[in-house]
């Protein structure tokens, strides 16, 4: 019985997550238009619509963990991620200059959100250490927007993030994964080192 309530758990956490994607993904044209790193998104549930926030970096970030569980979908669920995917790319295409520079954005905007946390740790700040895991996801969404980048990325925002990542490393020491575990094997340690380390 308890395999069974896990396994429709995890069935009920893939749609979920296919509704979010695909509806960040419908609205990526107005929102790169639109101009704003974050912009909320209505998305259908069973009891009506439920409220998130999108950014180009959590789009991806959805995306990547939807291929990351593709061998657990169902043929239509695979369709819909193919389809996402094709909306995405059609979407950068005709808005690549815009495209680019809300990553930028989003990813300057990220880097900031690291340095204020890092500032609060170097300073002694309580809680830094049961903040991290939380804190973190910061960093893992600039991986998925370097990643869509790649070769495009600037020499100054890779220069920012390396600093921000050598900051990282001083203040933390080796760890288990600090995420939920049924999570680990999407996010190995390279290059998502900084999810197997804590602040000292």
């Amino acid at each position: 019985m308890r395999v069974a309530n896990e396994e429709e758990q995890a069935i009920a956490e893939l749609e979920s997550m296919l509704s979010c994607t695909t509806a960040m993904a419908d609205a990526l044209e107005y929102y790169l238009i639109e101009g704003n790193i974050f912009r909320t998104v209505m998305v259908r549930r069973p009891h009506g619509f439920e409220r998130i926030t999108m950014s180009t970096g959590e789009l991806l970030a959805s995306i990547n963990l939807l291929q990351a569980k593709r061998a657990l979908l169902t043929n239509a669920q695979d369709a819909q991620v193919d389809t996402i995917l094709a909306n995405i790319e059609r979407t950068r295409a005709q808005l690549h200059t815009i495209f680019y520079e809300m990553i930028v954005r989003e990813i300057m905007s990220r880097l900031d959100s690291i340095n204020w946390f890092l500032h609060d740790c170097e300073n002694g700040k309580e809680g830094c250490q049961i903040n991290f895991p939380a804190e973190i996801r910061n960093r893992q969404r600039i991986e998925e927007m370097v990643n869509a980048l790649g070769n495009e990325l600037s020499v100054d925002v890779t220069e920012r993030i390396d600093r921000i990542d050598q900051r990282i490393r001083q203040i933390t020491h080796p760890a288990d994964f600090i995420w939920p575990k049924d999570v680990k094997e999407i996010y190995p340690q390279e290059p998502y080192w900084y999810l197997y380390l804590l602040p000292e």
